[in-house]
């Protein structure tokens, strides 16, 4: 019998976990990793620098209103397709030892057309927020206003079920666009200096199980990097920054003839196991 456990691990409670045991370090005193972007790789005298060490992690699971209870008034087409899923995720999981965002979209993949479909159009976007470039004699950070970075990262994601799967910290967010710059390192960078800085704020990958609201799979992705470009020239610096964000999701649902070919014993096994997943 599948276990949510030999699918999701240690992450098995939900993506609220996840972010709860993930500690946010706004120092920066994550492990350092070069990974600017080539159009600034080519300015002149450019350092760049990328800090890596947030909140990212394995496949997670959202559960949304499903429980032991709930599950079993679900229709049961459904029921052999969370068995179905969840099969073939442990045995992905069991040879690799983890679950990327690709094993998750080619467990759906091998399934369509036959027995799945999507449900709605899939989600493949990419959008910025910049905080306007500042002059600075010297440098002093400015967090841009949360309820700006919420409101962009709100119509960036445009979908309620996975903000409240989710609910990332938009206050560590708009921090970390302020501690991202360029600072003063050595007497010849008083005097110009320009640096590339990014920052991986989110990467997480994560599973949403279908229930009465959402009669579908939902996977999806969000990936979050605040960046920053600074120039200094004499005392004068000028300062921009953001965060860069990728969302990618998709959805699936039985076809009508889904699972057709089981035999009447299959299906209630299948479905009595699907029940005890979650008892």
């Amino acid at each position: 019998m599948v276990t949510l456990d030999s699918v999701f691990g240690s992450h098995r409670s939900g993506v609220h976990h996840l972010i709860s045991l993930q500690a946010y370090d706004t120092n920066l005193k994550a492990n350092v990793n070069v990974n600017a972007e080539q159009s600034f790789l080519r300015s002149a005298n450019l350092n760049h620098t990328g800090e890596q060490g947030y909140l990212h992690g394995e496949l997670a699971p959202a559960y949304g209103t499903l429980t032991s209870e709930t599950i079993k008034a679900m229709d049961d087409h459904l029921k052999l397709m969370v068995v179905d899923i969840m099969h073939a995720l442990a045995e992905r999981r069991k040879g690799s030892g983890n679950l990327s965002w690709d094993d998750v979209l080619s467990v759906f993949a091998e399934r369509q057309p036959q027995t799945l479909e999507h449900y709605d159009t899939p989600i493949d976007r990419t959008d910025s927020f910049t905080k306007p470039a500042q002059l600075n004699f010297f440098k002093v950070d400015g967090s841009p206003d949360p309820t700006v970075v919420e409101s962009w990262f709100t119509r960036f994601i445009s979908d309620t079920d996975v903000l409240q799967s989710t609910q990332i910290d938009i206050q560590f967010m708009a921090s970390i666009v302020a501690q991202t710059g360029a600072t003063i390192k050595d007497i010849v960078s008083l005097f110009y200096g320009k640096e590339y800085h990014e920052t991986d704020l989110v990467d997480i990958v994560v599973l949403r199980f279908p229930d009465f609201e959402h009669p579908y799979f939902k996977a999806f992705r969000i990936k979050l990097c605040a960046w920053s470009l600074s120039e200094r020239i004499l005392f004068v610096q000028k300062d921009q920054s953001g965060i860069k964000g990728e969302y990618t999701a998709s959805t699936y649902r039985p076809t009508k003839t889904a699972y057709d070919s089981m035999t009447e014993q299959m299906r209630e096994d299948a479905i009595q196991e699907a029940e005890d997943i979650f008892s």
